[in-house]
């Protein structure tokens, strides 16, 4: 539970750096609409973020041989939900395409590395090395 408040309070801190960092230059540059696309695609890489965290930390609650698969599950995840925002975004509402891209790269970018960081820990957490120096599941091969 605690490794859960971490990671979505991460999230939360990465995307509120992101829009307090970039909202000067993009409205300097792309004005109110480049702002408006910004704040989309910063919240569309959040919401996918969010979506992508739950089989990552359900490979983190269960401790199971499948939390490798489950962390890189939760990165596909993330690709296709935040294409299919992105998708439905563009095609339904009228968007300021230069700002709205780049704020998607640069957002979907630091997801990327926050998720990959979480899921590396998690990773590491299951399968690191026991005090006898024993690798997990060792003891079946005997």
């Amino acid at each position: 539970m605690k490794l859960a408040l971490i990671y979505v309070g991460t999230l939360f801190a990465v995307a509120t750096l992101a829009v307090l960092i970039g909202a000067s230059p993009t409205q300097a540059h792309w004005g109110p609409s480049g702002i408006e696309s910004m704040k989309f695609a910063v919240g569309m890489c959040l919401i996918a973020a969010f979506v992508a965290a739950i089989p990552a930390l359900m490979g983190a609650a269960l401790r199971s041989s499948q939390t490798p698969m489950l962390c890189l599950a939760g990165t596909v995840i993330r690709l296709l939900v935040t294409g299919m925002l992105a998708m439905g975004y563009q095609t339904f509402f009228t968007v300021h395409l230069r700002s709205f891209l780049f704020w998607l790269l640069i957002a979907y970018l630091a997801f990327l590395a926050v998720e990959t960081g979480f899921s590396v820990y998690i990773v590491r957490r299951r399968w690191s090395p026991s005090p006898t120096g024993r690798q997990p599941g060792a003891d079946a091969a005997r």
